[in-house]
C-alpha cells in the first residue's frame, strides 16, 4: 500500500542486527526480480518474431497472427509455447497433412533452440544466474508446484542467490582475518 512497505514489514519482523542486510537482500532480490520479468518479455518477443518468419516461410495461414499468440504464450514457461504450437499446428492442418507435421517438427526445432541456448545465456547475463541453475530451477519448480512452479523458480533461484551471495559476502572478512 506505501512506497516502503516491505522495508517496514522488514524492519518490523527482523532483529536489528539484521535489518540492514535483510533490506539490502530485498533491494538485490528486487533489481533481480526486474531483470528476470524483462528478460521474460524480451524471450516473448524472440518467440514470437521466429514463429511468425518460420510459418511465414513455411506458407501457414495467419503467420503474424500466430506468431503474435506464441509471444503472449510464451509468458507462461512450457505450457505456453504447447497450446500455442498446438493453435499453429491445427491452422496448419486445414491446409494439408504435411504441413501441419512440418509445422510440428518447427515449433519442436524452435522450443529447442529456446529451451537450450535462449533461455540459459539471457538468463546468465540479465539475472546473473548460471545457466544450469537455470535449468535446475525451473526443473524443481515444475516437480513442486507445477506451471505456478515454473513461472516463480527463476526469480525464486535470484532471491536465493542474492541470500547466498550476501552471505559468503558476510563470511569473507572473517576468514581474512584469520589469516
Amino acid at each position: 500500500l506505501s512506497r516502503d512497505g516491505v522495508q517496514r514489514f522488514i524492519r518490523a519482523v527482523f532483529p536489528s542486527s539484521v535489518e540492514d542486510v535483510a533490506i539490502r537482500v530485498y533491494e538485490r532480490s528486487k533489481k533481480q526480480t526486474g531483470l528476470w520479468f524483462r528478460t521474460q518479455i524480451l524471450l516473448s518477443v524472440i518467440m514470437g518474431f521466429l514463429v511468425w518468419v518460420a510459418l511465414s516461410i513455411l506458407g501457414v495461414k495467419h503467420a503474424f497472427l500466430l506468431g503474435l499468440l506464441a509471444a503472449l504464450f510464451e509468458i507462461v514457461p512450457y505450457v505456453g509455447p504447447i497450446l500455442a504450437g498446438a493453435v499453429a499446428v491445427l491452422v496448419a492442418l486445414t491446409s494439408s497433412a504435411g504441413l501441419a507435421l512440418t509445422t510440428l517438427l518447427v515449433f519442436l526445432g524452435i522450443q529447442q533452440l529456446e529451451n537450450h541456448l535462449l533461455v540459459p545465456i539471457l538468463m546468465r547475463r540479465t539475472v546473473g544466474l548460471h545457466p544450469v541453475i537455470v535449468i535446475i530451477a525451473l526443473l524443481i519448480g515444475a516437480e513442486i508446484l507445477g506451471v505456478l512452479g515454473i513461472l516463480i523458480a527463476v526469480p525464486v533461484a535470484a532471491v536465493f542467490q542474492e541470500v547466498v551471495d550476501e552471505w559468503s559476502s558476510r563470511k569473507k572478512p572473517r576468514a581474512e582475518m584469520i589469516v
